[in-house]
């Protein structure tokens, strides 16, 4: 459970990492800055594979549920928008889609280490 615990706070700590991230890249796209998002959007898939694969990891350690699966539908839609090169669609999808499922995760993340440190608080 220990194990666990560190896993979730290591996500905790990251998620408003990803978030600015995501943040800096909608910007970018708003200003046209497209070579510059673009290269951010490599990273930003290897923190949001990191981040499911951590969630993944923890399943039995969370109070509320996470489906990582939920962001499957935004990541097709993202992944068309880059194809078409619709920079306008892009920024939108990250900013009101994507943003919004981290910040829900980020909240039950920290729901289960506050559950956990209770616990172990016991």
């Amino acid at each position: 459970m220990k194990e666990m615990l560190e896993i979730l706070l290591s996500a905790y700590e990251y998620i408003p990492k990803l978030y600015k991230g995501i943040q800096t890249v909608v910007s970018q796209y708003r200003e046209s800055k497209i070579i510059e998002a673009n290269e951010m959007i490599v990273a930003i898939t290897e923190g949001l594979q990191w981040l499911t694969e951590a969630i993944g990891l923890t399943r039995d350690a969370q109070k509320e549920a996470i489906n990582v699966f939920e962001i499957n539908d935004s990541i097709a839609e993202i992944i068309e928008a880059l194809e078409n090169e619709d920079t306008v669609l892009l920024a939108d999808l990250l900013e009101y889609e994507l943003l919004e499922k981290l910040q829900g995760w980020y909240d039950k993340i920290g729901i289960s280490i506050e559950g956990m440190n209770f616990q172990d608080a016991e």
